[in-house]
């Protein structure tokens, strides 16, 4: 994995003099976009319904609701009343809160929430590009209440180590001035408290970036420095930053006086002359494990910027009509770190499958990919084993030892619950189910023979004569000679 990593990350050794982390020599300072405060303000209120359950969460939600647009400045702009609850006009919406929650831990819990959400916006730090493996590792790890599927908790953990290995991608974070313990880390490797960051995926021979998503919030602050950064210390001019996805066209049918837009079926983004249809910019590597948001996000909006720099982009020319063709190949496979032979195959695990049925934990348990052999007890994938009924699975060396198939349905069932005694089928291993089939069969055809004035026997032996039916088929008729033995 290591050795991925070197190989694939030496351009940005070999552009920043050989450091792993580039810092900005310059505080920064980030401010929230008015869309992205109204969300925030928006996460306040889902908060309060997720943690408030005390009957009071509504009308604070209603409070919060009615000032939402003026959230960031922190004060009412007018006075409010609900009720017999009345907050004053200047009043700090974080302090009006306790008028609305008894409970003062409750209330302290909802004010501190709505807090950090404040001091999101203008945050000031230190700008870092990274390919240090920790900052792959922790590109969700923080202490600043924001996290994303890329958690060391998350969904796809391992898509981390993905984006470590590429050859593409980079993490673009601002950082706090002193190095932490962050959550799902040792103490004894404290790292750097990341209060927003941002992938910045490097297209595969340099004529261009693309922009992960932001978190916890976007700012268009970020791209003028970015430019001034890619010019100076990777020789790339990407002065445009272009974020014009396009899903639909207008077309020419018009309904009360509008154009109506018709889908292309899927997504487009024009670069200089040409339309590029996303999925030909950027592919995933063969199995990569992360979250990709420009090829999967439906949320996110692209951002794109084409590197016009000619020593770095030859094929560049502005005035060019020929396509150009961009690529980006995102993500890297991954070895597993502990047995180093085998590859990670789902993205919610930081080893190998079989690494994770050794030595995996309760998250494993939960995760609904694994089961419990009934037999030997040992835990494997559930595409691994054979289920033999009533939610019970084997795996397959002890599927070998004590399963059989059913002689009439093929399924298999651990042996010793299968049935060998039934009449006429002799040695012959059934299911309870199938065998329940059979004798209902049976029964059926029996009153059907007997409303006809026939009594059927079915027997085991020799016998000749009489009209004997066997499993509903006639086999003989006539005088009967020796005897017969019943089935009841």
């Amino acid at each position: 994995m290591f050795e991925d990593w070197a190989k694939n990350k030496a351009w940005f050794l070999e552009r920043t003099g050989g450091q792993m982390i580039y810092t900005y020599p310059h505080k920064i300072y980030l401010r929230m976009s008015d869309a992205e405060k109204i969300e925030a303000a928006q996460s306040v209120i889902e908060y309060i319904y997720d943690t408030v359950d005390t009957g009071e969460e509504s009308a604070l939600a209603a409070f919060l609701d009615h000032f939402r647009p003026v959230f960031f400045s922190k004060f009412t702009d007018e006075e409010y009343i609900d009720g017999d609850i009345k907050v004053p006009k200047g009043m700090k919406i974080i302090k009006a809160i306790k008028y609305f929650i008894e409970d003062e831990k409750l209330r302290s819990k909802v004010q501190d929430f709505a807090s950090a959400v404040l001091q999101r916006d203008k945050m000031e730090g230190t700008l870092c590009i990274s390919i240090h493996p920790l900052d792959f590792l922790s590109t969700s790890e923080n202490n600043y209440n924001w996290r994303s599927c890329h958690a060391l908790d998350g969904e796809f953990k391992s898509g981390n180590l993905s984006y470590m290995t590429d050859a593409s991608t980079v993490v673009v974070y601002m950082r706090g001035d002193n190095k932490v313990k962050l959550p799902r880390f040792p103490e004894s490797v404290p790292w750097n408290n990341k209060k927003w960051r941002m992938l910045l995926h490097f297209e595969n021979h340099y004529m261009g970036v693309a922009c992960g998503r932001q978190y916890p919030f976007y700012t268009a602050d970020i791209f003028a420095l970015l430019s001034e950064i890619l010019k100076d210390v990777f020789q790339m001019t990407c002065e445009q930053w272009l974020d014009n996805t396009i899903r639909s066209y207008q077309g020419k049918e018009v309904i009360s006086g509008q154009s109506i837009p018709h889908s292309l079926g899927e997504d487009y983004f024009p670069i200089g002359y040409q339309m590029y249809r996303v999925k030909d910019l950027f592919e995933d590597a063969e199995n990569s494990l992360q979250y990709d948001d420009l090829l999967k996000s439906t949320v996110y909006k692209r951002i794109i910027a084409v590197n016009s720099n000619r020593a770095t982009n030859p094929k560049y020319n502005p005035f060019r009509i020929q396509k150009i063709e961009y690529k980006w190949t995102i993500g890297h496979s991954i070895i597993c770190p502990r047995c180093g032979e085998k590859l990670i195959r789902h993205s919610e695990f930081l080893q190998c499958d079989k690494c994770e049925c050794l030595y995996g934990g309760e998250e494993a348990d939960n995760s609904g990919l694994f089961t419990y052999c009934y037999s030997c007890g040992e835990r494997h994938l559930y595409e691994d084993t054979v289920d033999v009924g009533y939610d019970r699975y084997v795996c397959a060396r002890c599927a070998d030892k004590y399963t059989t198939n059913c002689t009439k349905c093929g399924t298999k069932y651990l042996t010793d619950e299968l049935k060998f005694d039934l009449q006429d089928w002799e040695d012959k291993p059934l299911c309870g189910w199938c065998q329940d089939d059979i004798m209902r069969e049976r029964m059926k055809k029996k009153k059907e023979l007997e409303a006809e004035g026939v009594t059927p026997i079915y027997f085991s032996g020799k016998i000749e004569g009489l009209k004997v039916y066997l499993d509903g088929n006639l086999i003989t008729s006539g005088p009967v000679e020796g005897e017969l033995e019943e089935e009841n």
